[in-house]
């Protein structure tokens, strides 16, 4: 090993253990500032204190009840109108389908088959009398003519 590999490698120790011990100091300094916060919170106050703090609490609170009393009716306001928009927001109902009886609805789809044949016999006059051949979809062996 060469001596610039050894000063670097000593410097590079010397460099970790120094920002240990730093790391390591104020961990121990911030516990001890964590103690003292528990223990002044854990220090009873005296009455006169405690009253005097009561007196300045409701003072503030009146302050603020002064202040916000003033836009607790535009808060109102603008609480209806953004359910208004919440509401106008929402998709529609569901339209209310009554259900048919089967046989209903079977004789609903007799009468417009029907009405669709009739319609394709039609369809086939005309092209016969025209003399040109229509094949028919729900009619089978009709352009074989």
């Amino acid at each position: 090993m060469s001596d610039s590999q050894s000063t670097a490698s000593f410097s590079s120790k010397s460099a970790g253990k120094r920002l240990y011990e730093q790391a390591l100091h104020q961990h121990q300094k911030k516990r001890e500032n964590e103690n003292r916060q528990e223990a002044h919170m854990h220090r009873p106050k005296s009455s006169l204190s405690l009253r005097d703090s009561l007196a300045n609490e409701s003072k503030k609170n009146n302050g603020c009840e002064r202040l916000y009393a003033l836009s607790t009716a535009k808060q109102m306001e603008g609480k209806v109108r953004r359910e208004e928009i919440m509401r106008s927001n929402l998709p529609p109902p569901a339209p209310f389908y009554k259900t048919m009886p089967l046989s209903q609805a079977t004789d609903m789809y007799d009468r417009s088959m029907i009405h669709l044949i009739h319609k394709e016999m039609k369809l086939m006059d005309a092209a016969h009398e025209r003399e040109e051949t229509y094949k028919s979809i729900l009619i089978p062996d009709s352009g074989n003519e």
